[in-house]
């Protein structure tokens, strides 16, 4: 009989465990990085630089810009919006994102700009994440630690459960009736989980400790190794019908993301495109880096890039800061220095903005 309890004991526990960890949402893994342009926002050519900054997933980010400051306080006239159609299901558990992390990161995007001569453009995007260390919810370690919370969390609830069956106080008298009404009865659970506390050790990993682990961890994953490749193209109209529009212009990015100590990141990336030039259709190639210095919410960077455009070598050069302005909104001032095939050079000062699924703190 003992035998029998014990296993049925242990059957609960494991399917509580479960539970808890296929319950965990995948957006709950969303950290707080910053909102890069999407390939179809790069497309549209509002910035001068040419690499494709990687950041981890998103189920949906929208960039806005590019807020040109020699133009005065005029609104901006190019948008862009990315979405990882995978990740808008808000049921997506943890497990089912580690089963098809490349589907999940993949994601496509749109962008629509009005040039200063009243013609319009439009843009579409794809991006594929092939590396990603930076991503929490495919973290071994920070995994490991949730599933030693979410194993603690089950079996201080069934020892809490025990102890109110046996107390023979309340309405619920058997282990089956009890974990039936822990999932149902939101005045027992929370009766459960106040009296779970006292089964929980200084050192053990808890809901409450798992969200500083969770937060020390994204600190560290921020600049972590990631590479990404994404592919665009542009349709231009003289109006803003849809059907008058022409292709006009077509690219492919990678990006590689490492690091040389805690607090950088280091960017090396190249673009290859194909653009309509009227008479003929153009090779274009650029090559750069980038390298930031500082922290997730506030860093600032140096860029330099060597372009070939148009059948003329040219470059850029870019000094400016990412800063984090609240939950999911972030922006990009940029001072940049754009080389011609003869050595002028002209400034292009911006500011960026850009939003994206904001961070849940709790799971």
């Amino acid at each position: 009989m003992k035998k029998s309890i014990f296993v049925l004991f242990m059957m609960l526990l494991a399917s509580n465990i479960m539970a808890e960890t296929d319950s965990i949402k995948v957006g709950w893994g969303n950290l707080d990085y910053s909102v890069p342009e999407s390939p179809a926002f790069s497309m549209l050519g509002n910035n001068p630089d040419n690499i494709l900054k990687p950041t981890s997933v998103r189920s949906i980010a929208v960039n806005i810009g590019n807020f040109y400051l020699t133009k005065g306080n005029s609104l901006p006239k190019n948008f862009g919006v990315e979405i990882s159609p995978l990740l808008l299901n808000p049921k997506v558990s943890l497990n089912s994102y580690n089963r098809h992390k490349f589907l999940y990161r993949m994601r496509i995007s749109a962008g629509t700009n009005i040039l200063d001569n009243g013609s319009y453009q439009i843009a579409e995007g794809l991006r594929f994440t092939i590396i990603d260390k930076t991503d929490l919810r495919s973290d071994s370690y920070f995994l490991d630690q949730l599933y030693q919370s979410c194993t603690n969390s089950s079996s201080a609830t069934n020892k809490a459960i025990a102890e109110y069956i046996r107390s023979g106080n309340g309405k619920y008298h058997n282990i089956i009736d009890a974990n039936l009404a822990y999932e149902k009865d939101t005045v027992f659970k929370k009766e459960i989980k106040e009296l779970s506390k006292k089964y929980y050790t200084n050192n053990m990993i808890n809901p409450d400790s798992i969200n500083k682990i969770r937060s020390l961890r994204k600190e560290e994953l921020w600049n972590a190794t990631i590479w990404e490749v994404g592919i665009g193209s542009v349709q231009s109209s003289n109006d803003s019908l849809i059907n008058n529009a022409k292709f006009s212009k077509a690219s492919l990015w990678t990006t590689y993301g490492t690091h040389l100590s805690k607090k950088d990141q280091l960017l090396i990336g190249c673009k290859f495109s194909i653009v309509d030039s009227t008479s003929e259709w153009n090779k274009n190639f650029s090559i750069g880096t980038r390298y930031y210095y500082g922290s997730n919410n506030l860093r600032a960077f140096v860029q330099g890039e060597y372009k070939y455009e148009h059948k003329e070598n040219g470059a850029t050069a870019s000094i400016g800061c990412i800063f984090n302005i609240t939950n999911g909104i972030w922006g990009q001032f940029a001072m940049n220095f754009i080389f011609d095939n003869k050595g002028n050079v002209t400034y292009s000062p911006s500011l960026n903005v850009s939003l994206g699924s904001t961070e849940k703190k709790q799971y």
